[in-house]
């Protein structure tokens, strides 16, 4: 189940902030560059993970500074999916399985 949640979540996170942000964006802001937009885009990404402190919205700030240039610079949003994806799924070779009661 979590590997669902993993895969899931990488790709409509990146769907709404690399994908459709970055449209939004220029589209409201005809006059903006690429790197604002990864930063502006970044923030909102770090701001939406507040529910996990301080150190996880830095943390996903960073991140959305990472894939956003992933994205800025392929322009291929799968390569940020796969990326996004990939470091959700992390998750699984740190955290030991739950053993059944």
């Amino acid at each position: 189940m979590w590997a669902g949640i993993c895969i899931a979540g990488g790709v409509f996170e990146e769907l709404a902030y690399r994908g459709f942000l970055f449209y939004f964006l220029s589209a409201v802001i005809p006059h903006i560059d690429i790197v604002e937009t990864v930063v502006i885009s970044s923030a909102l990404f770090g701001l939406a993970h507040i529910y996990q402190g301080w150190r996880g919205v830095v943390s996903t700030g960073v991140a959305g500074l990472v894939l956003g240039g992933l994205y800025a610079l392929s322009g291929n949003l799968l390569v940020p999916i796969v990326a996004h994806v990939m470091a959700n799924l992390r998750l699984l070779l740190i955290l030991p399985p739950e053993e059944p009661p």
